[in-house]
């Protein structure tokens, strides 16, 4: 959605939160050429066509990408539940 889009700063800060630990560095460079300030995946046609609208806000869905790579289960099991917890949202 519009209203749920994440500079990357808060992106990498939800990751290092999920993750349990870590850091990160700002190395960009100001006076570095940007391709645009602000760029976003558009759902409209998504949501016009197909009446469809995300289930997960972007903070959730970076957590649970999170969870899977920290998991020491079994990867298509763990996969599983994911699902099975995700269909269970209203």
């Amino acid at each position: 959605l519009k209203e749920d889009h994440l500079p990357v700063k808060n992106l990498v800060e939800i990751s290092i939160e999920s993750w349990g630990n870590g850091s990160w560095k700002d190395t960009s460079n100001p006076n570095q050429l940007h391709e645009a300030g602000l760029l976003m995946l558009d759902i409209d046609k998504a949501n016009k066509e197909l009446n469809w609208v995300p289930k997960l806000q972007s903070n959730q869905a970076i957590k649970l990408t999170i969870d899977w790579y920290k998991t020491n289960e079994d990867k298509f099991e763990f996969t599983q539940k994911q699902i099975e917890q995700f269909m269970l949202m209203a």
